[in-house]
């Protein structure tokens, strides 16, 4: 398979590993939320101040910030670095 003249082979390597970092540090984020969520629910001692129908809303606000940072924003800019070193 041969890419066109104008999109060098680094370049989308670069987006793929971007790609992939993403989906990993999506990963991580999503089970740190999950267990937060989890042990905010659990804990008796001190009372959270949010219900947990507020607590899932704002996680899941929370996690779409984070898939826009991960899953775009690095994706980009492995392209970009690999546009940039590929020339």
């Amino acid at each position: 398979m041969s890419l066109p003249a104008f999109l060098p082979q680094a370049a989308v390597v670069g987006g793929l590993l971007g790609l992939s970092m993403g989906l990993i540090g999506h990963g991580l984020v999503s089970r740190v939320i999950g267990a937060w969520l989890d042990a905010a629910e659990r804990d008796e001692e001190e009372p959270v101040s949010m219900t947990r129908a507020e607590l899932e809303r704002w996680a899941t606000g929370f996690r779409r910030m984070v898939w826009a940072g991960t899953v775009i924003l690095f994706p980009v800019a492995g392209f970009l670095i690999g546009l940039a070193i590929g020339g």
